[in-house]
């Protein structure tokens, strides 16, 4: 269990250090960067919530907007979960 927990707040830390890193190139002033997520289930799951949480706090922390950050849940792992990655993109996603 203590690695599970370890597990996930390692990944929650290192998406907020991409987010962090991403936007202090340009002083996190581009309103035209976008974080898509994609998620195997919804805030339901304890896993998935916790990247949730993680993804909510790094769009305070950074000051993004609702519209800056899309989550695509319940995908399951196949095409549509491809699908849901290109569409992330054509909605310009970074």
């Amino acid at each position: 269990m203590q690695r599970k927990i370890l597990s996930v707040l390692l990944a929650v830390m290192l998406l907020c250090g991409l987010a962090v890193v991403t936007t202090s190139c340009n002083g996190g002033k581009d309103d035209g960067f976008k974080l898509g997520v994609i998620l195997l289930h919804d805030e339901n799951s304890t896993y998935d919530l916790n990247f949730m949480n993680g993804v909510e706090a790094a769009k305070q922390a950074l000051g993004l907007t609702d519209e800056q950050v899309i989550m695509k849940k319940n995908l399951p792992e196949s095409n549509e979960c491809y699908e849901a990655a290109l569409d992330l993109l054509d909605s310009g996603c970074d």
